[in-house]
């Protein structure tokens, strides 16, 4: 019975062992960034991507004023003054 329950802490110990090697690798990954950033755009409205990570292009939506491109803020409803 005792080495039943040595067996089993040992793969318990090494399950959460790997788990954490895997957490550790997954948190190290860093965005890397753009020296020339990509904008995916239509005729009014851009995506400019600044970075990229393991899960989603990072940057800001842009929107084209009189023939220039300006970075879009986003203001709740009432938060001006």
């Amino acid at each position: 019975m005792s080495r039943r329950l040595l067996w089993i802490a040992i793969w318990v110990v090494s399950i959460l062992a790997t788990a954490q090697y895997v957490k550790a690798q997954r948190e190290a990954l860093p965005a890397n960034p753009m020296s020339n950033p990509l904008m995916v755009s239509g005729t009014d409205l851009a995506f400019r991507v600044q970075s990229y990570g393991p899960d989603a292009a990072r940057g800001r939506f842009m929107i084209r004023i009189n023939g220039t491109w300006q970075p879009i803020e986003v203001v709740s409803p009432g938060a001006e003054k």
